[in-house]
């Protein structure tokens, strides 16, 4: 099962700087931030259904049968890709892979984008502890668990405001709508941490945290491709290893020691922080397109 699970967690994580990747060669300028809030908002969204699936099945049938219906719809999905998917036209670069990764390695360790780096793995980080800690919290009020799964979709609508950081970047920058993102999931998460004895307090917390995460995954997303300009493809994976990275200690910080309340008020300090990165990186980046 171990091993499976490596090959599952190299083949999941491949998709997102591919899809990524395509996005941002495919579509002119003026669509990229559309459509990559679209993206965003669906992996968000799978990050919450893909929870409740994922009860539901386990309550009604077992858990075995998370794993069958996954597969048959991650078949489709792989289907429909090889129908209806076309390559859009790119540049492409000599060099072997050893090269493709030095240069990788290179635009990682570059300090501005080790700020954008600390910053983006908070963000699943902080998504995936908090959810994950949820579920046992809740159990402390012997709540049905067809509750249980109910509460953890009031975040669902706040995953689309994801569809809006095109429009609010148009006015307060990409990096404004990063910053706002994260500071808006840290106020999320303070309100749960200071209500977690409430179920309506628990709830709105996590609508607002969402909310703050949905606006901070694309507007990460673009600053990463912008950055690594003009091999974008660089900082979509850079992005994607980042992201994936912070969602694996995720549940590890959340089977901690620490309680409820206590992981919540921590990781919304580390999200505020993150967004003092962010505003160093903002500066960062100006001074560099100031000497080009």
């Amino acid at each position: 099962m171990a091993v499976l699970r490596a090959v599952q967690g190299l083949a999941a994580s491949s998709f997102a700087p591919i899809a990524l990747s395509c996005l941002t060669e495919a579509l002119p300028p003026r669509k990229r931030a559309t459509a990559i809030g679209a993206m965003s908002t669906a992996f968000l969204v799978a990050g919450i259904f893909g929870q409740v699936l994922a009860s539901s099945l386990a309550l009604w049938w077992d858990w075995r049968a998370v794993f069958v219906v996954t597969a048959a719809v991650l078949l489709c999905a792989g289907l429909l890709i090889q129908a209806t998917g076309t390559e859009p036209a790119s540049d492409r670069h000599d060099g072997h892979l050893g090269a493709r990764f030095a240069a990788l390695a290179r635009f990682a360790a570059q300090p501005r984008i080790l700020l954008l780096c600390c910053a983006h793995i908070t963000l699943l980080l902080s998504f995936v502890a908090m959810y994950s800690a949820l579920g046992p919290h809740l159990v402390g009020f012997d709540v049905d668990p067809s509750r249980i799964i109910v509460l953890r979709l009031v975040g669902l609508p706040g995953m689309f405001a994801a569809l809006g950081v095109g429009w609010i970047a148009s006015r307060i920058g990409m990096a404004g709508v990063a910053r706002a993102g994260f500071l808006v999931a840290a106020v999320g998460l303070s309100v749960e941490a200071a209500l977690a004895q409430s179920l309506t307090g628990v709830a709105v917390g996590s609508l607002i945290f969402v909310t703050g995460v949905a606006l901070a995954v694309p507007a990460m997303i673009t600053l990463f491709g912008a950055a690594a300009a003009p091999n974008r493809a660089a900082g979509m994976a850079l992005n994607g290893v980042v992201l994936f990275v912070g969602a694996s200690i995720g549940p590890l910080a959340a089977s901690g020691t620490l309680g409820f309340s206590t992981l919540l008020a921590v990781l919304a300090v580390v999200l505020a922080a993150a967004a003092v990165f962010i505003t160093l990186f903002a500066r960062a980046q100006r001074r560099r397109e100031a000497l080009a």
